[in-house]
């Protein structure tokens, strides 16, 4: 939920309550109708892609979006700002920031803000954030969408079936769970 009290919902759709809306709708929580005010538009400009919105997150003043996504308009912003796989937004206007970039270069399946505020943590199935590594998993800094910390997992499961597909912090440790069963836990 919205500090609002709105409810923002993901997938993979273009159409809410008759109308236009591609991966992600704000929700009136009592009535399940579109909620009035700001929305977001995304876009996902690789060729022969969709949207799909998997993973939303809210952290302070925003929320951010992850999946397969690579442009975002929200409010009253309506150049659409590059952000590609995770975008974050205000949870008040809508509007995007246009300074939080972490150009993975694949889906994002899951997204877990640290409870300090000072990490997004992502998992899924990108190999880079950028030019850095990032192997399925990686702890992204909430001032620019940068590396927050070099981090290189080993996973165990074989390339073709290597993906992460869920991420949390708890306390001092960070679980990752994904592909073939696996579950690790990092300090």
């Amino acid at each position: 939920g919205l500090p609002d009290g709105t409810l923002m919902v993901g997938g993979q759709f273009t159409q809410a309550n008759g109308s236009g809306a591609v991966g992600a709708v704000r929700l009136d929580a009592t009535t399940g109708a579109t909620a009035p005010g700001w929305s977001v538009g995304l876009e996902n400009r690789i060729s022969g892609q969709s949207v799909n919105v998997r993973a939303l997150e809210v952290q302070g003043p925003w929320l951010y979006i992850g999946g397969a996504l690579t442009h975002t308009t929200g409010g009253t912003w309506t150049t659409p700002v590059y952000s590609k796989m995770i975008v974050r937004v205000s949870t008040s206007t809508g509007i995007p920031d246009n300074g939080w970039n972490p150009n993975l270069n694949s889906t994002v399946t899951s997204l877990d803000a640290s409870a300090d505020g000072s990490r997004v943590y992502a998992a899924g199935y990108f190999t880079f954030a950028g030019a850095q590594s990032a192997q399925k998993a990686v702890a992204l800094n909430t001032t620019n969408g940068g590396v927050a910390q070099a981090w290189s997992p080993t996973w165990s499961s074989s390339e073709r079936a290597n993906y992460q597909q869920a991420i949390l912090e708890v306390g001092d440790r960070l679980w990752v769970g994904g592909s073939e069963h696996l579950m690790f836990s990092f300090d």
